[in-house]
C-alpha cells in the first residue's frame, strides 16, 4: 500500500485550517461591518418608524351618560291642605276656665276651590266648647291661605286636652286634620304675643256688578268707565268679612286689582280710577253716584298702576272701620269725567277684585 499520498492530504488539510485561523480583520474591513450595522440599523428604525405612521389614530370615545328617568306626572288631589302656621301650639298652658281663640293658617294646595260651604267639623277628642261645624263663609282659591279659627275654652280643671277637627268639603267629605292641645293650669298663664292672622277677600260676585247712567243694572259684571252712548258705568264690590273677628286690629291690606282688560284707553280719555267706601247693601239703580266726590281712598290714574299690588293705609282704615260687620263694599268710577262724549267705549273691565288682609286677633 501507498501512504504517502493520503498523509500529503492530511497535511495539506491541516495547513489550510491554520491559515484561516491566523486571518485578521483590518480597519477598513472594520468600517465597512460598522457601516453595515448602522445601515441595517437605519433601515429597521425607519421601518419602524413608518409601521407606526400607518397605525390609525385611536380617539376617545365620548362617555355615554344614561338617560335619567322620566318624571311621573302624579295627579294632585281635589282637596289637600298644607299647615302655614298656627297659634297655641301643643302645650301651650291656658288658664283653667278661660276662653281661648285656636286658629290654623292652612294653605289650598288642591286642585279645587274650597268655596263658602266648606267647614271646619269637630272630629274627636276633647272638643272644649268648640262648635260641631263652623263655615267658611269664604273661597280659598288653588294657591290661597285662609286662617281657620275656632272659639274654645279651657276645661275647669287641670291637665292636657286636645281636640282633633277636620276640613270637610261641600259634599260633606272629611280631609286635612288638624287638632289644638293645651295644658289647662290653675292661675295666670303665660302672656301670648298678639296672634296674627291673614285673610285673602275675593268679591263675592252676586253681590256686585256695575250700574250704569240712567240705572242700569248689570249683576256680576264688573265695568267701569264710558259707553259707546257717552253714559258712565261704576262698579260695586262686596267682600265678605264675617270671618274677621270682632276686636281686630287691621295691621296690612294689599289691594291687588290687577285681573283686569281694558277697552279703548280709559285713564287717557277719562283720567284717574278712584276707590270709595259704599254700604250699598243690595246694588239696585239708585247706587249710582252722579258727580265727583270726595274721600277717595284709592286712585289709580295708570295700567301700570292697577297691575301692581300694593299696601294701601286708606284701605286699611277703612276696612277696620267696617271689622264686626259682615260686609265691607266699595264703589269704583272714573271721577274726572263720566264720559269724553266720542261714542266710544272705555273701559276697565275687572275679573276678580281681591283684598290681603292682616291683622291680630283680639
Amino acid at each position: 500500500m501507498d501512504l504517502k499520498k493520503p498523509l500529503a492530504v492530511i497535511i495539506i488539510t491541516i495547513s489550510i485550517l491554520t491559515a484561516a485561523c491566523n486571518i485578521r480583520i483590518t480597519s477598513t474591513d472594520e468600517d465597512a461591518v460598522k457601516t453595515a450595522v448602522a445601515q441595517t440599523l437605519m433601515a429597521q428604525q425607519s421601518q419602524a418608524t413608518a409601521t407606526q405612521q400607518m397605525l390609525p389614530t385611536i380617539t376617545t370615545l365620548p362617555t355615554i351618560t344614561p338617560k335619567p328617568d322620566q318624571p311621573t306626572n302624579t295627579p294632585q288631589p281635589c282637596n289637600k291642605a298644607a299647615a302655614v302656621s298656627e297659634t297655641y301650639p301643643d302645650d301651650t298652658e291656658v288658664t283653667t276656665g278661660s276662653d281661648f281663640d285656636k286658629s290654623w293658617r292652612l294653605q289650598n294646595i288642591g286642585t279645587c276651590t274650597w268655596n263658602a260651604n266648606y267647614r271646619v267639623v269637630f272630629f274627636s277628642g276633647d272638643q272644649m266648647g268648640g262648635p260641631n261645624a263652623q263655615l267658611l263663609n269664604t273661597s280659598v282659591a288653588p294657591g290661597e291661605i285662609i286662617d281657620i279659627i275656632i272659639d274654645q275654652t279651657a276645661p275647669a280643671s287641670a291637665g292636657t286636652y286636645k281636640g282633633v277637627w277636620k276640613l270637610q268639603d261641600d259634599s260633606g267629605s272629611n280631609f286635612a286634620q288638624f287638632w289644638v292641645q293645651i295644658k289647662a293650669v290653675a292661675g295666670a298663664a303665660p302672656a301670648l304675643p298678639p296672634a296674627v292672622a291673614a285673610l285673602s277677600l275675593s268679591q263675592v260676585s252676586a253681590e256686585g256688578g256695575s250700574v250704569r247712567t240712567g240705572g242700569i243694572v248689570m249683576n256680576a259684571l264688573y265695568n267701569v268707565g264710558d259707553l259707546n252712548t257717552n253714559g258712565g258705568s261704576q262698579v260695586f264690590a262686596s267682600f265678605n268679612i264675617s270671618g274677621i273677628p270682632a276686636g281686630s286690629t287691621i295691621t296690612e291690606v294689599k289691594v291687588d286689582f290687577s285681573d283686569f282688560d281694558m277697552l279703548d284707553d280709559p285713564f287717557g280719555d277719562l283720567g284717574c280710577l278712584r276707590a270709595y267706601v259704599q254700604d250699598y247693601g243690595s246694588m239696585d239703580a239708585g247706587d249710582f253716584f252722579d258727580g265727583s266726590p270726595l274721600g277717595a281712598i284709592g286712585r289709580w290714574c295708570s295700567s301700570g298702576e292697577l297691575q301692581t299690588i300694593a299696601v294701601d293705609d286708606d284701605f286699611k282704615s277703612a276696612l277696620q272701620n267696617a271689622v264686626g260687620d259682615s260686609r265691607f263694599q266699595i264703589r269704583l268710577q272714573f271721577n274726572d269725567k263720566t264720559s269724553d262724549n266720542d261714542n266710544n267705549g272705555d273701559m276697565v273691565r275687572f275679573g276678580t277684585i281681591k283684598l290681603h288682609v292682616t291683622y291680630e286677633l283680639p
